[in-house]
């Protein structure tokens, strides 16, 4: 499972999909603090796109540290997939990361360099894991005004050892897939429609590159949240366009903030 097509601070709801790792992740929510921590708990349950196609159920743990330029994530799910002929259940692969804000314009704009990895902690063989790790490297970057925001990212990824294997390996099929060498990449726009209340959209995308065997992959979502000054609640409804084995994915999150000002973050880009 990996990363998703994230700063000043990147905070979730992979939406909680989980940065471009995860499997994309999705880029998260920008503070101003310059030191600060989130925490988020999520749900999420996929339907398969044919009768005999895996269902599966997930809780999500996130991460979120800063610290002035720099912030770090980690993030870790546990699923159970139900296929006709089997259940398995167990944790997903687990995800790391950290992303630099080198060039800002103000409070409006901003990018720098992003890395990310995964560890095998999850079972390739139940669909729940990749079965070796991966390495991650890209760019991300930020736009806000008016309480408007638009974040993305890209980057390219890597297996590290194991053996070779497509977006889904013969046989398996993977909650959260992704290439053995690939390209990817996310966007993400966030919009306040009221005083404590955004709308979200984001989409991912991943081609495979170089020699490797693989299936290009896309999707979009679609969802809201309400913003506390410590806390927040959300939810959205992703939709594959390409290279998943499910038909929709729906999810709930609750965020937990620390540090900074006793506000609601100043802009917000909503990952896995």
């Amino acid at each position: 499972m990996i990363a998703r097509l994230t700063m000043l601070a990147v905070m979730t709801a992979v939406g909680a999909e989980q940065a471009w790792a995860q499997a994309c992740h999705d880029p998260q929510e920008v503070a101003v603090a310059p030191i600060g921590a989130r925490a988020t708990v999520d749900a999420d349950l996929g339907a398969p796109t044919t009768a005999d196609g895996p269902t599966f159920a997930g809780v999500g743990l996130r991460l979120d540290g800063r610290y002035r330029d720099f912030a770090a994530f980690t993030a870790l799910r546990g699923y159970q997939v139900v296929r006709p002929e089997a259940r398995a259940s167990g944790l997903g692969d687990l995800l790391i990361g950290l992303r630099h804000r080198t060039l800002t314009r103000g409070d409006h704009a901003g990018t720098g360099p992003s890395i990310a990895a995964t560890l095998p902690t999850g079972s390739r063989e139940d669909g729940l894991g990749m079965g070796h790790a991966m390495m991650m490297a890209g760019l991300w970057g930020w736009w806000s005004w008016s309480g408007v925001s638009v974040v993305a990212e890209a980057g390219y990824g890597r297996a590290l050892g194991g053996d070779g294997h497509a977006a889904h390996g013969p046989g398996v099929q993977l909650v959260d897939p992704m290439n053995r060498s690939e390209l990817g990449g996310a966007a993400a726009v966030t919009i306040p429609v009221a005083a404590s209340w955004r709308l979200r959209s984001s989409a991912t995308a991943a081609v495979p590159i170089g020699d490797h065997a693989g299936e290009s992959r896309a999707r979009a979502s679609v969802g809201g949240s309400w913003e506390g000054a410590r806390t927040s609640l959300g939810a959205q409804v992703e939709l594959p366009i390409a290279g998943f084995d499910y038909a929709v994915r729906l999810r709930v999150s609750l965020g937990v903030r620390w540090g900074g000002p006793n506000q609601r973050p100043a802009t917000a880009y909503a990952t896995q």
